[in-house]
């Protein structure tokens, strides 16, 4: 037993050199754009005995017969966590975001053990501001396991939920099942409409963003940019909610609760916004908007 122990030993000691100090390596990934780029060295033999993703990639039919491989949906550092695993079963994530990210990295490559592992370290970890981001990953990559996990969690913590920023970056998709299924019935119908709000404003942002950044030289598409916000501002955050708004239940709220709504004159035409206050005051019955009530009843 002790000279298997001894030599398991003397192994992994080897292996934790070879990827310290890359020697002989034979493939180079590189992460990052051009002005700055990173580049991380490994051996394609090592790689392929734990992971059947780079067995394929290096060996397979279809085999990459190039030594450069871009990796662009991982950041570099979270590879290197990946790697050191890889090479020496030892896992060095510690924060709630760099484990998700690196239980993402062990999926695309399919290295089994290290995803749960990752998923054994992360389930301690969730909370009301984190639980957002690691459920949009693990519905991604559909393991059920963890989504079920995010799914208990969610409902208990609704309010900081809404409130965190792994909210406010959602995919649409997701934001919509979350508010469609009543994954938070413990937020009122008012603190939802908030967060939705961000959210929307933070899409914009990030489109607004993309525009400059494409269009540097071209001050047409900038002055298009600005008119977004300075002209287009109800049209664009409509058009974004526009899909969320029928599953919000405007009508639990109360008439003060409701005209205290943050942008609400940017969201809603000056109609929109009589015809819902009156249903909820009960002052006469007037018709609701188009889209209106074609939602779940409520989130309570």
């Amino acid at each position: 037993m002790a000279s298997w122990q001894s030599e398991i030993t003397s192994v992994s000691n080897s292996l934790k050199h070879i990827l310290e100090f890359r020697d002989f390596s034979d493939v180079t990934f590189s992460f990052g754009e051009f002005s700055n780029e990173k580049k991380v060295k490994a051996h394609k033999l090592i790689l392929a005995m734990r992971s059947d993703v780079f067995q394929a990639m290096f060996y397979g039919t279809m085999r990459e017969e190039r030594s450069d491989v871009l990796v662009t949906d991982i950041d570099e550092h979270i590879f290197q966590i990946m790697l050191k695993y890889i090479y020496t079963d030892q896992f060095e994530a510690k924060l709630p975001e760099d484990i998700i990210s690196t239980f993402y990295a062990a999926h695309k490559y399919h290295i089994p053990s290290l995803m749960n592992l990752c998923r054994t370290q992360i389930v301690p970890k969730l909370t009301g501001n984190n639980v957002s981001k690691i459920f949009q990953v693990a519905r991604l990559l559909e393991d059920e396991i963890l989504i079920t996990k995010c799914e208990n969690i969610i409902p208990q913590n609704s309010k900081t939920v809404l409130e965190s920023e792994s909210f406010a970056n959602l995919s649409g998709d997701v934001v919509e099942y979350l508010i469609r299924q009543k994954k938070l019935n413990t937020a009122s119908e008012s603190d939802i409409f908030r967060a939705v709000l961000v959210w929307a404003k933070r899409r914009i942002e990030g489109n607004k963003k993309y525009i400059e950044e494409k269009s540097e030289t071209n001050e047409k598409e900038k002055d298009i940019s600005e008119n977004i916000k300075e002209k287009n501002m109800r049209k664009e955050i409509r058009s974004v909610m526009n899909f969320l708004l029928p599953y919000i239940n405007f009508l639990s709220m109360n008439l003060e609760e409701f005209i205290k709504l943050p942008d609400l004159t940017v969201v809603f035409s000056k109609k929109e916004i009589v015809q819902m206050a009156l249903n909820i005051a009960k002052i006469r019955n007037v018709p609701l908007p188009d889209w209106f009530g074609t939602g779940p009843p409520s989130q309570k």
